[in-house]
């Protein structure tokens, strides 16, 4: 009966623990963009630009017994270009006096006229050359992963004390 007690106490810990990770997995990602309306970003962070890729972020416990694992993701369309880089085909064209134009330099060729900056004009012609946009890589999750590592001490020290104490007691 008490080992029923405390294994009951253990499961409830587990889950604690792993809501923790989740919790200060996401924290630590959603830390790791910049708020910026640059249009070229040069540097390796993320910017914050609408907030839906930010907002994206959640985390998932799975648990069965006192054995668990927290999944953490983003069903955003962006994550995984953003994650690991890559190049974004033009998938529909227009008819512009006998040429046909990706839609997206359309977009892009709007933006330098509305706009007047030169970087719309750049991305403009680079679609029209290449049918397509390079988007580099901005790893967000493997470098969180290495922030997180110092929270994730806490947490599990915090679950250690609390574990041995239900033996202490």
């Amino acid at each position: 009966m008490k080992y029923e007690i405390i294994y009951r106490k253990v499961q409830a810990l587990v889950k604690t623990t792993l809501d923790a990770t989740g919790k200060a997995f996401v924290e630590v990602l959603k830390n790791r963009f910049r708020k910026g309306q640059e249009i070229f970003n040069s540097s390796q962070t993320l910017q914050q630009k609408t907030g839906s890729l930010l907002s994206s972020f959640k985390y998932e416990i799975k648990q069965s017994g006192i054995d668990g694992k927290v999944l953490i993701g983003s069903d955003h369309p962006a994550s995984v270009i953003h994650e690991f880089g890559g190049f974004i085909k033009a998938k529909k064209f227009v008819s512009r006096r006998n040429r046909k134009i990706p839609v997206m330099a359309n977009y892009f060729w709007f933006k330098y006229i509305t706009t007047k900056k030169p970087e719309y004009k750049i991305i403009a012609l680079s679609v029209m050359n290449k049918h397509g946009v390079n988007i580099p890589k901005r790893s967000y999750l493997s470098k969180t992963n290495r922030e997180f590592l110092s929270k994730f001490d806490e947490i599990k020290n915090n679950f250690v004390n609390e574990f041995i104490g239900y033996f202490n007691a």
